[in-house]
């Protein structure tokens, strides 16, 4: 072993229920991205403004890293363009979100899906 870290991560505020009661599906939203872990699409943006791609961030296979593309393309966050990942302005406001801010706003695109409606 050559290095090692420990990290602690603390709670800083609970947020109540009721902020997220009046978010509305977009209906437009249909796919379901098949990533299975928020904190890597909400890295996406991070590594993409750096000039990475989900292969190299990730050290994934093409078919795992295309989940966190969609993912991250499906949330808004980024956009392909002339063969290039851009970010949009919803991941630059993901971008500047203090560390705090930024499990809630990820929240809110997540429930802007209209597939979270049918588990009332």
């Amino acid at each position: 072993m050559l290095r090692h870290k420990a990290y602690q991560i603390h709670v800083s505020k609970v947020v109540p229920v009721r902020v997220y009661q009046n978010i509305s599906p977009t209906p437009k939203l249909i796919d379901i991205p098949r990533a299975d872990d928020v904190n890597k699409i909400m890295l996406f943006p991070f590594m993409v403004s750096e000039g990475y791609d989900t292969a190299e961030a990730f050290a994934f296979d093409i078919r795992q890293s295309s989940y966190y593309r969609q993912a991250a393309e499906l949330l808004g966050l980024v956009v392909r363009e002339k063969g290039k990942y851009k970010i949009t302005s919803k991941g630059e406001s993901l971008l500047v979100l203090s560390s705090k801010d930024k499990p809630n706003f990820m929240c809110r695109l997540l429930l802007e899906f209209p597939i979270w409606q049918y588990f009332d």
